[in-house]
């Protein structure tokens, strides 16, 4: 977005990605066209190149929109499940 180059990078997560502390779960449909999958598939590397704690999760066939019911579930369970496991309980 934009093309201002030196905004872009200082915000983009790729270029950040030794800053990143926490656990990610990155979620991308395959034949999205709004981004491209390689844009996640590269960020993925990155993080696993740099030791974070990260999940990748590819939809086969899966758009931007999850318009697939079963990417849709695939995607909430994986997210219901990523909750579980970093979110801290508050009781």
């Amino acid at each position: 977005m934009g093309k201002d180059v030196d905004n872009l990078i200082a915000h983009s997560p790729f270029y950040q990605a030794k800053r990143i502390n926490i656990a990610m779960l990155l979620i991308h449909g395959a034949s999205d066209t709004v981004v491209n999958v390689r844009q996640s598939q590269r960020f993925y590397q990155k993080l696993l190149d740099l030791n974070k704690p990260v999940e990748y999760i590819e939809l086969a066939d899966g758009d931007h929109y999850l318009s697939i019911q079963r990417n849709r579930h695939k995607a909430f369970t994986a997210i219901a499940e990523f909750f579980k496991q970093h979110l801290v309980s508050l009781k």
